[in-house]
């Protein structure tokens, strides 16, 4: 004698979602009964028997694997003699995602030269990893306006000049680029071009204060005003960090940023003539 199958209802994926799948069944119509799982890996072939004589209406399969189908039946069970299968139901376990844990925090201990020792990186999970004896790339250089001046008080760390013999400090490497060269009658040259020119300036370790010259010489002779625009750029990104105007420098004017890192100093004619610039200087940080 066979039994009335029961109704196999729904199947869900329990918590943890990999590791558990959750058969519920409504009750045989028949009395007294227990209830057998079968399960397989395709459609009509549940021929793996995974529990047996249960009385409860559901079970969970714990045996599962991510990616893998199964199907199921549930036949109803008395004294050893089974039902035909209920209904088929069947599901696909996901695969696993994995989700890395986030950056939280980096410290960086840095030598006099601005190299780093250590650094340090905490994650959002609660781990941390150390590194040592690594080089620092900084991705940002940084420049901040100090002002102008007429007065002759900069240079005292070095200087750079368009002709004869420059004084570059240890901490920085300088080239100029996009320029020409003049040198008017007394002597005086600058950097010119009626376009615009740049310098690049790399420097290490803190903080440096940075002027530049300007000097309208040929005013003297003229009733016309140079006037020119001076950017301040990260080198590595192109974000210019500071832009200032400048005009009447008849006599010669001192233009300061503190700077660190990797920048370029582009000089831009906005007048008539050309843009100049007679010098470089570096300075100690104030």
């Amino acid at each position: 004698m066979r039994y009335i199958a029961p109704v196999l209802l729904f199947l869900i994926l329990s918590a943890p979602v990999l590791a558990n799948t959750q058969l519920n069944w409504a009750a045989s119509p028949t009395s007294d009964v227990l209830y057998d799982v079968w399960r397989g890996a395709a459609s009509g072939q549940e021929t793996s028997e995974i529990v047996s004589e249960l009385s409860a209406l559901t079970y969970t399969d714990t045996n599962v694997t991510a990616g893998s189908t199964y199907f199921y039946v549930v036949r109803s069970n008395l004294a050893g003699v089974e039902s035909a299968n209920s209904n088929e139901v069947s599901i696909t376990i996901p695969e696993a995602t994995t989700t890395s844990p986030t950056v939280t925090g980096v410290v960086v201990t840095e030598n006099s030269l601005g190299t780093a020792t250590n650094a340090t990186v905490d994650f959002s999970d609660g781990s941390t990893q150390t590194t040592t004896n690594v080089t620092v790339n900084s991705n940002s250089a940084t420049a901040a306006f100090v002002g102008s001046s007429t007065v002759d008080s900069f240079g005292a760390d070095g200087y750079f000049v368009p002709t004869g013999a420059s004084k570059v400090p240890s901490y920085a490497s300088l080239t100029a680029s996009g320029d020409l060269i003049w040198t008017w009658p007394d002597g005086i040259s600058c950097w010119y071009n009626s376009s615009s020119f740049d310098f690049s300036i790399n420097t290490s370790g803190n903080v440096h204060e940075i002027t530049l010259e300007l000097f309208d010489y040929d005013h003297a002779y003229n009733s016309a005003y140079r006037t020119e625009t001076i950017k301040i750029l990260d080198a590595a990104s192109g974000k210019v960090l500071d832009t200032e105007q400048e005009a009447n420098f008849a006599i010669p004017t001192y233009i300061s940023w503190n700077v660190s890192g990797n920048i370029t100093i582009q000089v831009i004619n906005t007048g008539y003539l050309n843009a100049v610039v007679t010098s470089v200087l570096f300075n100690p940080t104030k």
